[in-house]
C-alpha cells in the first residue's frame, strides 16, 4: 500500500505539469486567432485535469480502504486509527482520513482537484481562454500541495510503518501507537472538517479566475460571473 500510494501520488504530481503547459498553450494559441487549435489544446488540458483528479481519488481511496480494513502497514493509519468500541467506530474510521496533518493535506488537495474537474466538465464545450488560464492556476496550486506531500516525509500519508511495530499477523505491537486523538472521537468529526475543507478548496477557483483575468488581460466582470456560483 505504501509503494502503490507513493507511486500514484508522484504520478499526480507529474500530471500537473503537462496540464498546466497544455492549458496555457491553449490561451497563447487563442490569442493568435487559431480557435480550432486552441480548442483542441484546451480539451487535452481538460482531460489531464480529469486524469489528475482520478489519481488523487485513488490516493484518498487507498487511505480510506486501509482505515476500513484496519491495515496498519501505513504509518499514518497506525498513528490515527480510532481505538474504540463505540458503535460509531466505522464513521471514525472514515474520519481517520482527515484526522491527521498528512491525511488532511491529501484530502484538501483532492477536493481542489474535484473543483477543477467540475469546472473543466462544465466549461468543456466553450473551452474559453479565461477558464483554461484559471485551470492552469488551479493545477499549479495542486502541484505545490502535492510537492509538499511527496517531498516531505512529515506530510506524506504513504510512509510505511516500521517493521518492528508490526506483529506477524499485521497487527500493531502493543503500545506502538496511541491511536486517534480521543478529542476527535465525536460524530461531528465526520461533518465539520470536510465542510471546512470544501470551503478552503472552493476558494481556490475564484482566486484562480481572478489571476486568469490578469493573465488574459480581461478587464470585464466575466471572471466574477464564472466563479460566482462556486464561491456561493
Amino acid at each position: 500500500m505504501s509503494s502503490l500510494g507513493t507511486i500514484i501520488q508522484i504520478l499526480a504530481l507529474i500530471a500537473t505539469i503537462p496540464a498546466m503547459v497544455t492549458l496555457m498553450a491553449s490561451v497563447a494559441v487563442a490569442r493568435r486567432g487559431r480557435a480550432q487549435q486552441a480548442s483542441t489544446l484546451a480539451n487535452v488540458g481538460f482531460l489531464l485535469v480529469f486524469a489528475n483528479t482520478l489519481l488523487l481519488t485513488l490516493c484518498v481511496g487507498i487511505i480510506l480502504v486501509c482505515f476500513l480494513t484496519e491495515n496498519m502497514t501505513l504509518s499514518y493509519v497506525a498513528m490515527n486509527f480510532p481505538e474504540t468500541d463505540s458503535a460509531l467506530k466505522p464513521l471514525y474510521q472514515v474520519a481517520g482520513v482527515w484526522a491527521g496533518r498528512q491525511g488532511s493535506l491529501l484530502f484538501w488537495t483532492w477536493l481542489i482537484s474535484l473543483f477543477a474537474a467540475a469546472t473543466a466538465w462544465r466549461r468543456m464545450r466553450q473551452t474559453d481562454a479565461l477558464t483554461c488560464a484559471a485551470l492552469a492556476v488551479v493545477e499549479l496550486v495542486i502541484m505545490l500541495f502535492t510537492c509538499a506531500m511527496v517531498l516531505s516525509d512529515a506530510n506524506n500519508a504513504f510512509i510505511a510503518t516500521p517493521a518492528q511495530y508490526l506483529n506477524a499477523d499485521g497487527t500493531l505491537v502493543a503500545g506502538a501507537s496511541t491511536g486517534m486523538n480521543p478529542l476527535l472521537l465525536h460524530w461531528a468529526m465526520v461533518l465539520h472538517p470536510p465542510a471546512t475543507f470544501i470551503g478552503y478548496a472552493g476558494a481556490t477557483l475564484p482566486f484562480a479566475y481572478a489571476l486568469a483575468a490578469l493573465v488574459c488581460g480581461d478587464t470585464s466582470s466575466r471572471w466574477v460571473e464564472l466563479s460566482d456560483r462556486i464561491a456561493v
